[in-house]
């Protein structure tokens, strides 16, 4: 039975991260090289804490972009209450969390 539990989360996405603590929602705001010019991004994003945030942040801009992580520039991290989650895909990550 704890097998069927394991893959049923796994499928899910509903993993107990280590520590305990809940997964958080972060704002991230900051610019990044594209071609010649900086673009600006702000996205929200589940994470542990702001560290994980951040690589994770790093992480989808240089794959989604091809950008490499010395052009990317992170301005500004911030916690996002429960409540004031606007990407309900975020929302429902934490939620099922």
């Amino acid at each position: 039975m704890e097998q069927l539990l394991s893959t049923t989360s796994l499928i899910t996405g509903r993993i107990q991260h280590s520590g305990g603590q809940g997964m958080k929602a972060y704002s991230i705001k900051g610019e990044f090289l594209m071609g010649d010019e900086m673009s600006p991004f702000n996205r929200e994003i589940e994470a542990e804490d702001e560290k994980d945030a951040y690589e994770k942040m790093v992480s989808l801009i240089g794959s989604e972009h091809r950008c490499k992580r010395n052009k990317i520039k992170v301005e500004a991290i911030t916690e996002v209450p429960f409540d004031e989650i606007k990407d309900v895909f975020v929302k429902a990550r934490i939620e099922g969390a």
